[in-house]
């Protein structure tokens, strides 16, 4: 009975989690805010998650945790700006081009050699983008699109840094980038 119960626990937060990023991008287009004040405000509410569920702050940081807070910081920074920029659907969407970064960067940082299984998924990823591109993604935010795009590589480069701390907690890296940005962010949250 305890792991079902586990079980709908997590299904219960993967569905939050799920209409929490479904959301995103409609919440900061309606948002009259500075990017930086966006970041700000969502860092602060992720510090008070995350400082509940590790139930303390990290003592010991190294260059691997560093790096993915780092990325952390500029992925959802530079997502909030792509979404203010262009279509909150194509800040999306092109964010989305992070696994073919993750594939490469894997091979590049930790030595991970890509399977056959991740050539295809690129693939398909490739072909998506392409169709996609094709149809509907507009220039009109040429430069939201960019930064969209970077926001995928950034967020692939969390992703990898995650990996590189087999011993370490990723969780402790998210909480010392929503720290640090809602900290940067604040001063931007009072000039809104």
């Amino acid at each position: 009975m305890d792991s079902l119960s586990e079980r709908r626990k997590a299904i219960l937060f993967l569905a939050l989690a799920a209409v929490l990023w479904s959301t995103s991008g409609v919440l900061i287009k309606m948002m009259d805010w500075l990017p930086l004040a966006i970041l700000s405000a969502r860092s602060l509410f992720a510090s008070l998650v995350f400082l509940v569920y590790l139930r303390r702050l990290p003592k010991s940081w190294n260059r691997w945790q560093l790096l993915a807070a780092v990325s952390s910081i500029l992925t959802q920074f530079l997502f909030v700006t792509s979404t203010r920029l262009t279509t909150a659907a194509n800040a999306i969407f092109l964010q989305y081009t992070a696994p073919i970064y993750v594939v490469l960067l894997g091979y590049w940082f930790l030595r991970e050699k890509p399977s056959r299984t991740d050539w295809l998924s690129m693939l398909v990823i490739f072909v998506g983008l392409t169709l996609f591109f094709g149809d509907k993604l507009s220039a009109n935010g040429l430069y939201g699109n960019i930064l969209a795009i970077l926001s995928g590589a950034t967020s692939a480069l969390m992703v990898v840094s995650f990996r590189a701390q087999k011993d370490g907690s990723p969780a402790e890296s998210i909480l010392i980038a929503s720290l640090a940005a809602a900290i940067f962010g604040f001063p931007f949250s009072c000039s809104r």
